[in-house]
């Protein structure tokens, strides 16, 4: 069963306030692990848009650190780090992805192997905002292929993105992950819908 990490940085120190969500209970995801440094609500919220729509990366490097800083047993034992992929189509229109951005800075603090295209998206789907979790779910349907299997076989993953809101996406790439050999996936990101 999976535990939900929320850390929060209070007084300058980490601290982990752990929660397991109902949904995880009823329905375990194919993931071991989801930490996320804090909640996606209205004091994150601003942050989180500007780094993920409007070119404002000036604290990737912070974003990874405060993940690192917080996560770092995650770490153990895992090899490879690989981000949450987006369509091509949509990487030409915003000229990035965060979670690989975030994703190769961690491969720096950590020394895990960086693969930003070890999964891929084969379709482009609508955005995800806005979508109910069924339909979240139904967007998602073999929406991802891991493009070399080697890669991840019989290996520790860490799955990078930015923000977790239901979890669709991370459950989807991470079963895709480990239907291609991976011994385990672990999920990080910078903020999670509580």
């Amino acid at each position: 069963m999976s535990t939900l990490y929320f850390t929060a940085r209070l007084n300058g120190y980490f601290t982990d306030d752990i929660h397991t969500c109902g949904k995880c209970i009823v329905n375990p995801p194919p993931f071991k692990v989801l930490r996320s440094v804090f909640a996606y609500d209205q004091h994150s919220k601003n942050m989180i848009i500007n780094f993920k729509f409007f070119d404002n990366l000036n604290y990737v490097k912070t974003f990874a650190k405060w993940i690192y800083q917080a996560n770092h047993d995650v770490f153990k034992s895992a090899k490879v780090i690989i981000p949450v992929p987006l369509h091509r189509m949509r990487l030409l229109k915003r000229k990035y992805n965060q979670a690989a951005l975030l994703a190769k800075e961690l491969s720096k603090l950590s020394d895990l192997f960086y693969t930003p295209f070890a999964i891929r998206r084969t379709c482009n789907t609508v955005p995800q905002a806005g979508l109910s979790l069924k339909q979240r779910e139904k967007n998602l349907k073999k929406v991802f292929s891991v493009s070399n299997k080697e890669v991840v076989k019989d290996k520790i993953v860490i799955l990078v993105d930015d923000v977790v809101t239901t979890g669709s996406t991370a459950r989807s790439c991470s079963q895709e992950i480990l239907n291609s050999g991976a011994r385990e996936v672990r999920v990080l990101s910078l903020a999670r819908t509580i």
